[in-house]
């Protein structure tokens, strides 16, 4: 692998959840690009029940066999997202990470005002459910949310130490996801 290759993707590379590139090192291959595995976990579960830990296989590096196949599996799930109307909007338009909660608040705010916010009322149809992801992003936009009349629950963050671990709010995801498809049909 070629660890100076961070600065050939410099500015050219975004790390969004869904990003198919994000954590593949056979797309982008420089050091940094670790990933975000467990969001992948819970937008599989949107519109997968899943009862074991294996359930998450046709999408990990670890447990697929072949690059082609996981991205395959991925573009599929992409897909299966979309035909169920289960949209991905990020908080922010810009990584916030390791920023001190103020810094945060702020920017997610701003970004509600400038572009969330617009986007998510200008949808047709209007959503049936948000899922805000983090106790932190719902303590900034819930109210935003309730504001606009749109029924939303909240999930911690994936890389939150939760006694009993995280796989109960993969169960919640589908249920939520499931729930809100079958009243808007």
């Amino acid at each position: 692998m070629d660890y100076n290759a961070d600065r050939d993707y410099q500015g050219n590379f975004v790390r969004f959840v869904y990003c198919l590139a994000n954590g593949e090192r056979d797309l982008v291959p420089i050091a940094s690009n670790k990933g975000t595995w467990q969001f992948w976990k819970i937008l599989f579960s949107c519109v997968n029940e899943v009862s074991g830990t294996g359930d998450f296989s046709p999408i990990l590096k670890g447990t697929t066999q072949g690059f082609d196949t996981r991205m395959r599996n991925k573009i599929h799930l992409l897909q299966d997202l979309k035909e169920a109307g289960i949209w991905l909007l990020d908080a922010s338009i810009a990584g916030i990470n390791g920023l001190d909660w103020q810094t945060k608040t702020r920017v997610m705010e701003q970004c509600w005002q400038s572009y969330i916010g617009p986007v998510i009322t200008s949808l047709s149809p209007r959503p049936k459910l948000v899922v805000v992801i983090g106790a932190g992003v719902e303590r900034i936009l819930g109210s935003k949310l309730q504001h606009l009349s749109l029924d939303n629950r909240m999930i911690p963050q994936p890389q939150a130490r939760l006694e009993g671990g995280y796989f109960e709010y993969y169960r919640k995801c589908f249920d939520f996801c499931s729930k809100a498809r079958a009243n808007g049909e």
